[in-house]
């Protein structure tokens, strides 16, 4: 008796894993990214009001991760985001506009940051220059002295395709990786040196944008009014007027 009840445990237990197999290999899988017409139908649906007309471009990023810049009815350019969840593509975040942003796919990792945009050829861009600041910070706490030099890191980014998804750059990772370092507790469990008492020197990404003659120029078609998010992180990258920059401070 016990022997047949272990008989048919197995095979209802075969059964399962089989349809298991079956409903997963047959799923969408990382490498299926949705159709065109799937895409605007879920960006329009989180953008009230907005019509796409094209999708510009598809670009896989990573194994979980899409960049789709597309245009609207009325030639407005925007981008979105997408990410594999549940073993489906699912829209991650999306604008109406394609001013340069940090897009974090995993805040604590800044491996997985990228710097995506879509500008209008209209503003006439040809170059970026972008820059990530760290304010300079000074603190005394007892005997305990610490001091933050300011760092002013640039990047040069040549943007005359118009649209990209581009890891952001080295030294913003490192920057990153060392704030994120000296934020973590000690071994005997404190608060890191930038803790409540010990303020956090500010990360500022900040960009200058140039024609293709080296003139200073402004995204103003660029700009959107509407954006949404469905857990994917998407930092504004802050216009900065060229005459700000000290370039003595630039690394």
């Amino acid at each position: 008796m016990k022997k047949k009840k272990l008989i048919i445990v197995t095979l209802l237990l075969f059964v399962v894993l089989t349809g298991v197999f079956i409903f997963t290999s047959n799923s969408p899988g990382p490498g299926d990214l949705p159709e065109n017409s799937a895409i605007k139908e879920e960006i329009e649906s989180t953008l009230g009001g907005v019509k796409i007309d094209e999708i510009v471009d598809r670009q896989q990023v990573g194994d979980d991760h899409a960049f789709f810049p597309f245009i609207t009815d009325d030639g407005q350019r925007g981008m979105s985001v997408w990410k594999v969840e549940n073993r489906k593509w699912t829209i991650g975040a999306s604008d109406n506009g394609g001013e340069p942003s940090l897009w974090k796919i995993d805040p604590q990792d800044p491996e997985t940051f990228y710097i995506i945009y879509h500008l209008d050829p209209d503003d006439d861009v040809d170059k970026i220059d972008f820059y990530m600041k760290r304010e300079r910070n000074y603190h005394v706490t007892g005997e305990h002295q610490s001091y933050v030099p300011q760092i002013m890191a640039k990047e040069e980014v040549d943007v005359s395709g118009g649209y990209g998804a581009q890891p952001a750059p080295k030294i913003w990772k490192e920057l990153q990786n060392q704030l994120n370092t000296l934020a973590q507790p000690d071994n005997n469990g404190a608060n890191g040196l930038f803790s409540s008492s010990h303020p956090n020197p500010h990360l500022q990404m900040l960009y200058v944008p140039y024609d293709d003659e080296g003139e200073f120029s402004r995204l103003e078609q660029t700009l959107g009014n509407q954006s949404f998010t469905n857990g994917e992180q998407m930092d504004l990258i802050i216009w900065m007027d060229p005459l700000e920059l000290e370039e003595e401070q630039i690394q």
